[in-house]
């Protein structure tokens, strides 16, 4: 993952890394760095889809990753803990045929139609992201988004 970093300082070559955008008089305008440092912790990592999509590869692959996943980020009981609710937000009939909906770490899990959902959003000012992943079906979905209408 060279095209990544936990902190916008951190970025070497910033010829191609987006402007936020929000929606100002019926226009979506820049509105450029409007977070401070104080930001990075929760909402600082700037990435590209190609390294976010390695990223979500390790995960569907237990922490594995590599040519021939013979290298190993992280092990798979602390993947299954990551995967395991740990808080439960919300019970019932939903929305796609959820039945519950918990966060483990650092992932809101969910169940959709009968399968695992696990997902997590990003967001600042005029920058919006969200990585959903399906295990079961092998799926792995990023949208990353310079503009923060529509989340």
């Amino acid at each position: 993952m060279d095209r990544s970093a936990v902190n916008y300082n951190l970025i070497g070559d910033k010829s191609n890394v987006i402007d936020g955008h929000a929606p100002t008089d019926g226009k979506l305008v820049p509105v450029g760095l409007s977070f401070t440092e104080a930001a990075n912790p929760a909402a600082g990592v700037y990435s590209s889809v190609a390294d976010m999509s390695k990223w979500v590869q390790a995960q569907l692959n237990s922490g594995k990753y590599g040519e021939n996943l013979e290298k190993q980020l992280f092990s798979e009981r602390q993947h299954r803990e990551m995967w395991t609710p740990q808080t439960l937000t919300g019970t019932g009939k939903g929305d796609y045929n959820t039945h519950f909906k918990a966060y483990g770490l650092g992932w809101f899990l969910s169940d959709v139609n009968g399968y695992l959902e696990v997902t997590h959003t990003g967001g600042l000012l005029g920058i919006v992201s969200q990585v959903t992943m399906i295990p079961e079906l092998d799926l792995g979905i990023i949208v990353l988004t310079n503009q923060q209408s529509g989340a």
